[in-house]
């Protein structure tokens, strides 16, 4: 099936969200809580598997409403 005009939407908990893809991360010199913060959450789903799927299944987009400590009580109120 071609997914190429498709976007994949996942909902879930820590999994869902890549957290642990990578070292612990670091604040930079000079970097603001927020700044730092961005940085951290587009790192971790760079190398989810959300994004793995999207790139392997060639999906168009993705969105990744992974959140730390989710359940699917928290999936169905984002959903």
């Amino acid at each position: 099936m071609d997914f190429s005009e498709y976007t994949l939407i996942s909902l879930g908990d820590s999994f869902t969200f890549g957290q642990d893809t990578i070292p612990d991360p670091k604040h930079l010199p000079g970097e603001d809580s927020p700044t730092f913060g961005r940085r951290w959450k587009k790192a971790c789903n760079k190398l989810s598997f959300t994004n793995r799927l999207t790139e392997r299944m060639e999906f168009k987009y993705n969105v990744n409403f992974g959140i730390m400590g989710g359940c699917n009580e928290n999936s169905l109120t984002i959903l």
